[in-house]
């Protein structure tokens, strides 16, 4: 097993079967960076990239959609995130990819765009 946001910079497409993208609610994120103690710049920059699904983005375009899955884990505890992963990879789950969409809602994407985007 392999993880990180590089992976699409490093592999080809054909060396990875199966690409679990992990999604988060920006002010989750936000709130995650913040108590790690990440400068302003790099919390303000990991959540522009979840607003604007970069990440997700990245593994479509190397790996296809053939081989990611979308993973939202905005309150769930890692071991149920662990188990879904597990399931979709197996095949007793479906797939999911773009259905986490935090610019969706008008209202909440004025929110983001004004307070991460600007």
């Amino acid at each position: 097993m392999l993880s990180g946001h590089l992976l699409p910079y490093i592999l080809k497409r054909g060396e990875v079967d199966f690409v679990a993208v992990l999604r988060c609610s920006p002010e989750d994120l936000e709130k995650r960076y913040v108590g790690r103690g990440y400068s302003d710049v790099k919390v303000r920059e990991n959540v522009a990239s979840e607003i604007l699904d970069i990440c997700l983005g990245d593994a479509l375009k190397q790996f296809g959609a053939d081989a990611v899955a979308e993973f939202d884990t905005t309150g769930q505890r890692a071991e149920d995130v662990a188990k879904e992963i597990v399931a979709v990879f197996q095949g007793s789950k479906q797939r999911s990819i773009g259905q986490v969409r935090w610019l969706s809602d008008q209202s909440a994407a004025e929110h983001l765009i004004d307070r991460y985007l600007k």
